[in-house]
């Protein structure tokens, strides 16, 4: 995660500098890959998952496996009164470009 950064940081400048696209509007093809470069940065650094661990959510993944090539990008986060019964990852046969996944919840009474 540290190459990250610091290639977030040599490259954010530039990207100060060029044109950025409206997701689903029309866009030049620099726009759009200077938004794409943005929206992955943002999501890179993890802070919205940092907000929901402070908030008593947990991801419901415990082995964290992989949902895009090597990574994991996507979540499910849960609260400390849901149990996670079974969790995988399934292949959506091109409607993504990421594993989908599913997973079964059991939710309890909140602990007062």
């Amino acid at each position: 995660m540290a190459v990250v950064s610091r290639a977030a940081g040599v490259l954010r400048p530039l990207s100060d500098r060029l044109p950025v696209g409206v997701p689903g509007t029309e866009q030049s093809p620099m726009a759009r890959m200077n938004s794409l470069y943005r929206r992955v940065n943002e999501m890179a650094d993890g802070g919205t998952i940092e907000l929901m661990k402070r908030d008593g959510y947990r991801d419901a993944d415990i082995c964290r496996f992989p949902t895009k090539g090597m990574l994991q990008l996507d979540h499910i986060m849960v609260p400390e009164n849901v149990y996670v019964a079974d969790l995988e990852r399934l292949d959506v046969n091109g409607l993504s470009d990421h594993l989908a996944i599913r997973a079964d919840l059991e939710v309890y009474p909140k602990a007062s």
